[in-house]
C-alpha cells in the first residue's frame, strides 16, 4: 500500500498541503507567463531572459537566504517568503492594470528568483528538521508527489485559466496560493531547538555556515553534484518541444502527453521509493541503478523514431530520474547538521541555478545548428559524468 511506511509526524502532512497549493500557482504563473511574454514579444529570446533573470536572482541572494534560514524558524522564513511574493505580486498586477507594460513582469523574474530559492532552500531544511532520519526518504517521495500533483493540476488549468482570463487572473490566483498555503504552513507548531538554543547572531549565522563549507569541502563539493539530476530534467524542457516537432513530425498533443508521462513516472517513484525496504538508507547502489536506467532511457531518445517508445521512455525517465533526485537528497540531509543546512542548502540551489543556465542556454544553442536528438546524447553525457562523480564521492565518503 502506498502509506505501508506512514510518517507518523502530523506536522509533516501540513507541510505537504501546503506544497501542493504553493507548487499549483507557481506552476501556472511560470506557464502563463511564459506564454504571455512570448505573445507580447514575438520572441523566444524575452522568454530565455526572464528565465535567466529568475536563476541569477536566486543566485546573487542565496548567501543572505541561508543565513536567514538558520538564524530564523524555517517555518516562519517559509511564511514569510510566500507572503512577500503575494503581496508583491498583486502591486505588479495593480502597475501592470494602468500602463499594460510588460516589461513590468520582470519585477516578477526577480521576486520569483529569490522567492524561489528561499521557498526550496527552506522547505527542504524544514523537512530535514521535522523529519527524524528513518523517515527521510519516505518524507522526500511525499515532497516530490507533491511538487508533481501541484505542478500537474497547473499544466492542466492554466492555458484554459489564460484563455478566459489572461495572466491578470493567472497571476491573482498564484498571489492567492501564497496565501492559501500559508494557512497551512502556520498550522507546523515546531519547538525549534536549533534556533534557541543558538546565541549566534545573523552575520554569525553566516559565518558558520561558510566554516562548515570550507571544513567539510568533501561533502559541500558532493552536495553540488547531486543537483545534476534535476539540472538534466529542466534542461531536457529545451530539448524535448523541437524533437517532438522536428525529429517525430509530430504535434503539441504528443509534446503535452510526453511532459505528463514525465510527472506520472515522477510519482510513481515516489511511491515506489516510499514503499521499498531499503536496508541502509545510505545504500549507493540503487542511486547508482536509478542513474544508469536514467542515462540509458536518454540514449535510446538519440536513436528513437516513432511516439510509442517516446512515451515509455519518458515515463522511464520521469521514474528513474526523480527516484534518484528522491535518494540523494535523502542522503545529503542524513549527513549535514541541521543547524548548517538552511546556509549549504540555499548555495547549493545557487549553483544549481547558474547550472541550469549554463545548460539550457548551451543545448538550445547546439540543438538549433544540429537536431534535436543530440540534445538527448548530451544529457546522457552529463547523467554519465554524474554516475563517475558519485561512484568517486560515495567512495572517497567511505573512507573518511
Amino acid at each position: 500500500m502506498f502509506l505501508k511506511n506512514r510518517i507518523g509526524n502530523y506536522k509533516f502532512y501540513y507541510y505537504i498541503i501546503g506544497d501542493i497549493i504553493s507548487s499549483f500557482g507557481t506552476g501556472m504563473t511560470m506557464i502563463g507567463l511564459n506564454w504571455f511574454i512570448l505573445e507580447a514579444s514575438d520572441s523566444s529570446f524575452m522568454v530565455s531572459l526572464f528565465m535567466i533573470v529568475q536563476l541569477i536572482s536566486g543566485a546573487v541572494f542565496s548567501s543572505l537566504i541561508g543565513g536567514l534560514i538558520d538564524y530564523y524558524k524555517r517555518r516562519d522564513v517559509l511564511i514569510v517568503s510566500n507572503f512577500v511574493r503575494g503581496i508583491t505580486i498583486f502591486i505588479v498586477i495593480i502597475l501592470y492594470l494602468f500602463t499594460t507594460n510588460y516589461y513590468l513582469l520582470f519585477i516578477l523574474a526577480v521576486i520569483n528568483g529569490v522567492g524561489w530559492t528561499t521557498y526550496a532552500s527552506s522547505s527542504r531544511a524544514l523537512v530535514q528538521e521535522i523529519l527524524s532520519e528513518k523517515e527521510l526518504r519516505c518524507g522526500n517521495s511525499f515532497v516530490e508527489i507533491s511538487m508533481q500533483i501541484g505542478l500537474f493540476l497547473a499544466s492542466g488549468a492554466s492555458g484554459i485559466i489564460y484563455k478566459y482570463v489572461g495572466i491578470v487572473g493567472i497571476l491573482t490566483i498564484d498571489a492567492i496560493t501564497f496565501f492559501v498555503s500559508n494557512i497551512f504552513l502556520y498550522k507546523i507548531k515546531i519547538d525549534n531547538r536549533i534556533n534557541k538554543e543558538s546565541k549566534d547572531g545573523y552575520i554569525e549565522k553566516i559565518k558558520d555556515g561558510k566554516k562548515y563549507a570550507v571544513d567539510n569541502k568533501l561533502i559541500f563539493t558532493f552536495g553540488i553534484f547531486i543537483f545534476i539530476p534535476f539540472v538534466v530534467t529542466m534542461a531536457s524542457n529545451v530539448v524535448l518541444p523541437e524533437y517532438v516537432m522536428i525529429s517525430l513530425n509530430s504535434n503539441s498533443v504528443i509534446f503535452g502527453i510526453t511532459d505528463m508521462l514525465y510527472g506520472v513516472g515522477a510519482c510513481l517513484a515516489g511511491v515506489i521509493i516510499t514503499n521499498t525496504a531499503l536496508k541502509d538508507g545510505k545504500s549507493e547502489n540503487p542511486i547508482y541503478f536509478y542513474n544508469i536506467i536514467s542515462m540509458l532511457a536518454l540514449v535510446f531518445l538519440y536513436i528513437n523514431k516513432a511516439i510509442p517508445p517516446l512515451l515509455v521512455a519518458y515515463l522511464l525517465f520521469g521514474l528513474c530520474n526523480t527516484s534518484l533526485r528522491i535518494l540523494l537528497n535523502s542522503y545529503i540531509m542524513t549527513v549535514v547538521p541541521k543547524d548548517n543546512f538552511g546556509y549549504v542548502m540555499s548555495i547549493w540551489m545557487a549553483i544549481s541555478n547558474i547550472l541550469q543556465g549554463i545548460a539550457v542556454i548551451s543545448i538550445g544553442w547546439i540543438i538549433s545548428r544540429v537536431s534535436a536528438n543530440w540534445g538527448y546524447v548530451i544529457l546522457s553525457g552529463i547523467m554519465l559524468i554524474s554516475l563517475f562523480l558519485l561512484f568517486y564521492f560515495f567512495n572517497k565518503i567511505k573512507k573518511q
